[in-house]
């Protein structure tokens, strides 16, 4: 047979910076995965060899994964290994657990942690033939969570150790450089020389646990799980201080050299379980059978009591207990057909008859508010009271801040911070009752949150002139902290706003007269109203001058003839024509504005004057002839 190679990965997580509060920090994890590594490789009594532990602190969940595939599907068929994990555990709603990460979080288990069943995938594609699994893990406050050994973890070849059963807690380390309380026991069981109850000289996963066993319930009350479902027989993880120098422990299913006949042997003579509550359902009992001799075992499983059912398989059987109130004691026999012996496995489970006293649980263990804003709604936040036993709890509440307002109604608690201020609030929530006491960290960070600046607070446009566009900025900033949110609101239709990043853009736009409105911002940080006035003028009107008199050109008399008025220097002269354009006489044109004076003689008349009003193409008004005034209207031809 090839000889065995041990490796071991040692997995530890006692820091969660994405989700602090659902996964709060550990002490244990360091110490367990440094103590685990030194017992693995100790001189005397590990079978480890320094080169063939990898150890890893406070990885990502990618870092973990990546590293568990190396481990797992790196090795070979002769390999056994080991992997052990000491953090957080975590269960979803479908039973699935996941080892928490550096960057877990409870809200996104999925892409965040490591789940089971993504372990049992890689463990399912390892060569290795021998697998053992440890975890020490849980998920809540001063103690880590609990679980019954996952249902993906189980499987051929397979040694799996949890670190309590379901519904129970397991405790984490009390002092920074301690261990956590199972790992604790598991390293005093791989370095203790009193385990070796079969004297082979090593120390099997079957004598580890029942040397925990006794010594973690009188500690804790947990108490932890195994499952060597289809194992065949023992598994050594360590060498006793008594064995011969040299030696290599048996694999299991191996036959002693020499050996003739069967010989029966059971994973554990007794099973004890105290302190079960009236409603709660027991996990499983799982007992190996294997052959410590030659031969081949043919046996069978009896028990004569009705409260324990059993399940056999081939190399295995399953017990399922329903016990009533009260001690319940049972004997199990296992014998070997073909003379390999007898096996008897004494059975008690003491089942609670009634819960006499109070018992306090709590909703919750802690209240965090987190970030708030100074005189900002918060909302209350409630711990209700649970008695798991029996009686009054008559609690009493106390807080030793009192910027925690803290009221009370039946079996709830209501706590609201004062926010009227910037500051960090901690204190502590004392709950104290017949059915046990408890200190409730309480914390709330309260700070000046945004507050609305604007400048100026006031526009006035002045007096413009209709159709000048004037511009004028109103500047929105944050005097405060955290994000500032606001809009607008305008009143008055005189102007238009364009609100930009920081700043509002107000053009003025009206018609002439005088106007009086607001712009209003409303935000986060409170309301600002900025009057908004100005006076419109109307545009002036251009005075243009007359058009200049041209008086050039044919004019006629009234179809009495017509007068040819022409330039001549800085004034006209005109001739007089009939209607055969014959002139008649002449003389000569001046202008006031649009007065024309004319003053000449006619060949027949004798001397002419005349007035006339010029516009346009007309010129109405009288010529004086023989001492009478002629009438008259010319028209340009």
């Amino acid at each position: 047979m090839s000889e065995v190679k041990y490796k071991a990965l040692l997995i530890g997580n006692n820091v969660f910076e994405v989700d602090p509060h659902q996964l709060p920090e550990l002490k244990g994890p360091p110490n367990d995965i440094r103590g685990m590594e030194d017992a693995l490789k100790h001189p005397q009594v590990g079978l480890h060899h320094p080169d063939d532990i990898t150890t890893l602190l406070n990885a990502t969940h990618s870092e973990i994964i990546e590293k568990v595939e190396d481990f797992f599907l790196s090795a070979s068929p002769d390999d056994q290994l080991l992997f052990y994990y000491s953090g957080h555990g975590y269960l979803d709603l479908y039973g699935n657990l996941y080892l928490c990460a550096r960057n877990s979080n409870t809200d996104r288990l999925t892409g965040t942690a490591v789940p089971d069943y993504m372990i049992n995938s890689i463990i399912q594609n390892s060569s290795s033939k021998r697998v053992i699994v440890i975890l020490d893990c849980c998920n809540s406050g001063k103690f880590k969570g609990s679980m019954d050994i996952p249902k993906h973890l189980l499987g051929e070849g397979r040694f799996v150790i949890t670190s309590s059963r379901a519904k129970e807690l397991s405790v984490d380390a009390d002092e920074k450089d301690g261990y956590s309380a199972f790992t604790k026991h598991l390293i005093l069981a791989l370095l203790s020389n009193e385990i070796d109850t079969n004297k082979d000289g090593y120390i099997s996963l079957n004598e580890v646990y029942d040397y925990i066993i006794p010594r973690l319930e009188k500690e804790t009350k947990q108490k932890p799980k195994r499952n060597f479902s289809g194992s065949g027989g023992e598994v050594a993880i360590g060498r006793s201080s008594e064995a011969a120098p040299g030696s290599k422990p048996i694999a299991p299913g191996s036959v002693e050299p020499g050996a003739q006949k069967p010989i029966l042997a059971i994973s554990s003579s007794e099973i004890e379980i105290k302190d079960v509550s009236p409603d709660e359902v027991l996990p499983e009992e799982i007992i190996d059978v294997y052959n410590q001799g030659g031969g081949i075992l043919n046996w069978l499983v009896e028990c004569s009591d009705e409260w324990i059912k059993i399940e056999k398989a081939n190399t295995y059987f399953k017990i399922n207990f329903e016990p009533k109130p009260g001690k319940n004691r049972g004997r199990i026999y296992v014998r070997d057909q073909n003379g390999g012996g007898t096996k008897r496995i004494q059975v008690l489970v003491q089942m609670n008859e009634q819960v006499e006293k109070p018992r306090l649980e709590l909703s919750e263990y802690r209240i965090d508010f987190g970030q708030l804003v100074v005189n900002s709604d918060v909302p209350k936040k409630m711990i209700r009271l649970i008695n798991t036993g029996d009686g009054q709890l008559n609690a009493k509440i106390s807080c030793t801040n009192p910027d925690f307002q803290v009221q009370s109604s039946g079996d709830f608690v209501e706590v609201l911070p004062n926010v009227s201020r910037e500051a960090v609030l901690e204190g502590q929530l004392i709950i104290r009752s017949a059915g046990g006491n408890e200190n409730i960290p309480l914390r709330a960070v309260v700070v000046r949150g945004p507050i609305l600046g604007v400048q100026p607070v006031q526009i006035d446009f002045g007096t413009v002139t209709e159709g000048e566009n004037l511009t004028k900025t109103i500047h929105v900033s944050n005097e405060g902290s955290s994000d500032l949110i606001w809009h607008f609101e305008q009143q008055g239709a005189f102007f238009y706003t364009d609100k930009k990043n920081n700043r509002l853009e107000l053009t003025l736009d009206a018609r002439p007269g005088s106007y009086h409105g607001s712009v209003v911002i409303k935000s986060n940080g409170g309301d600002k109203t900025i009057d908004i006035k100005g006076t419109v003028e109307p545009k002036p009107i251009k005075k243009t001058a007359p058009p200049p008199v041209d008086l050039n050109g044919y004019w006629n008399l009234m179809n009495q003839g017509y007068l040819l008025i022409s330039n001549f220097g800085n004034g006209y002269t005109y001739q007089e024509f009939n209607l055969m354009g014959v002139a008649v006489g002449q003389g000569n044109v001046m202008l006031d504005n649009n007065r024309v004076f004319f003053n000449g003689s006619n060949i027949f008349s004798g001397p002419v004057s005349g007035e006339f009003i010029y516009s346009g193409n007309q010129m109405s008004g009288y010529f004086f002839v023989l001492g009478q005034q002629m009438n008259m209207i010319l028209s340009r031809q």
